[in-house]
């Protein structure tokens, strides 16, 4: 029971006394140590040469020197303190409580030594009174309010000590010629405004900073606990969809396959009604194939089991691939098809199966939304350090507003003013494109009007220079028309 109560002690303490996670603690020491060494070799110089550089006299250059030596000493003792914790091997619980103590001696022998330096350079009178204030600021900043407010306190005390002391003359008054105003001497009255408005400026300063380290760490924690939920939905959504994927697949295959055996004449002939009923019947389960499509896609994606397959793949090469996939579509639209071929490099790195579903998603709905003896033009172009593939049609367009969201998870865009009715889809094919693309470090690009048509575009990183510095080069140049007459 007496370890279970230490224990929570210290993670209450933890909780109170550590803002900041142990590695960032680790690596604000670091920093903290480098500026101390920096510190101290300022001092050393300015002791040794304030004299010449900027006229400063009857400086106590022997003390400050020692001064110097002992904020070094210090430093190489925190430093070497410190040292085994910077690969982050020990447990958070022992670096964190050890780094605190560390850092609380740190920031007290700062204020102790920074009153000495203001008793060498000028005492109440120092223009470098104004650390005091930097100081707090490092406190509140390091440490839990709590501590800042401690060690704010500790400085005013240390400062009050130093000015009633050269005041009441319990110790000598150093006042460099050129560093402080000489022939002053000190009042009651000048005594007690200088530890007035110290000590506001001390606590003011020490109050704003650990309030806006308080409303930083909050909202750390929220955006950690906001990202840790988002990670927590995204592996339940990859869950759900791997299950929904696993229980669909199966049962969809084998509805299919008994329909297509239907529609075959293996269950006996059929009548006209029942021909049509089997029709509409593999019409839908064809739509319902290619929505599990884009579901397996987008789980792919999604658990990253694809990045280690990137390769080189010739875009030219899948386009006139994908025109040959979708030759029946092309023939049942009537559609003129043009191929504008790169004449220069079209190599990029990436999967190629992914590389060719995003294309193959703008060449079927450039197909499928444009009326029937539309024209679809691709054209790949080589640039410099690029490859763009453009898909322009001269369909039905899409409004202005509806650009950006037709990138978004399951969004279609339905509309009852054109010929072509109710268009199938699934709502994903073009964000599964937005993710491919963003997946190879490219863009994509849409430019439409309604009942103008589009033109969507996918920009890759090439894998070389392209051998042309355009790509309005002229390429091959193939066109393709639909079998079917109108």
């Amino acid at each position: 029971m007496e370890k279970i109560r230490k224990r929570s002690g210290l993670l209450a303490r933890k909780r109170e006394c550590t803002p900041l996670p142990h590695l960032d603690l680790r690596q604000r020491l670091r920093v903290l140590v480098m500026v101390r060494f920096v510190v101290a070799g300022a001092i050393v110089a300015g002791a040794l040469f304030a004299s010449k550089v900027v006229g400063i006299e009857e400086l106590a250059v022997g003390p400050l020197c020692v001064l110097a030596a002992a904020l070094f000493l210090c430093n190489v003792m925190t430093h070497i303190a410190i040292r085994p914790y910077r690969h982050g091997h020990e447990s958070v619980e022992g670096a964190g409580e050890f780094l605190e103590r560390i850092l609380h001696f740190s920031v007290a022998t700062d204020f102790i030594l920074l009153t000495v330096a203001l008793w060498l350079v000028g005492g109440t009178f120092s223009p470098f009174k104004a650390f005091f204030i930097f100081n707090v600021i490092i406190a509140s900043v390091l440490l839990s309010p709590r501590a800042a407010f401690a060690h704010a306190f500790f400085a005013y005390c240390l400062l009050t000590a130093l000015v009633i002391s050269t005041w009441q003359e319990w110790v000598p008054a150093y006042y460099p010629r050129g560093a402080v105003a000489t022939g002053t001497s000190l009042s009651g009255d000048y005594v007690f405004t200088v530890l007035m408005v110290q000590g506001l400026l001390i606590m003011l300063t020490a109050l704003l900073t650990t309030h806006l380290m308080h409303v930083l760490r909050e909202s750390t924690r929220k955006l950690v606990k906001s990202n840790q939920a988002l990670a927590r939905m995204s592996q339940l959504r990859q869950d759900f969809l791997q299950i929904a994927l696993h229980n669909l697949r199966s049962p969809v295959g084998a509805v299919s396959m008994h329909v297509s055996n239907l529609a075959n004449g293996y269950g006996g002939p059929l009548t006209e009604s029942q021909q049509q009923w089997i029709n509409r019947s593999q019409a839908r389960l064809r739509d319902l194939t290619k929505f599990l499509h884009d579901l397996e896609s987008l789980v792919a994606l999604e658990a990253g089991e694809l990045e280690q397959q990137t390769e080189k793949v010739d875009i030219n090469a899948v386009v006139t691939a994908l025109i040959e996939d979708n030759q029946d579509l092309l023939d049942s639209s009537r559609h003129i098809l043009t191929l504008e071929k790169a004449s220069g490099a079209t190599e990029v790195m990436g999967i190629p199966r992914l590389i060719r579903e995003a294309l193959s998603n703008f060449v079927t709905n450039a197909i499928k939304y444009t009326p029937p003896g539309g024209n679809v033009t691709i054209r790949v172009k080589s640039e410099p350090s690029i490859v763009r593939v453009e898909v322009e049609d001269n369909g039905i367009g899409i409004h202005k507003k509806d650009q950006q969201r037709i990138f978004h998870e399951f969004v279609r865009i339905r509309r009852s003013d054109t010929p072509l009715g109710e268009v199938e889809g699934s709502g994903l094919g073009l964000y599964i494109v937005q993710r491919i693309a963003t997946m190879h470090g490219a863009t994509v690009e849409v430019q439409s009007e309604e009942n103008e048509g589009s033109t969507f575009s996918i920009t890759f990183p090439s894998t070389m220079e392209s051998e042309t510095s355009t790509g309005e080069s002229a390429g091959a140049m193939l066109e393709y028309k639909g079998q079917k007459d109108a």
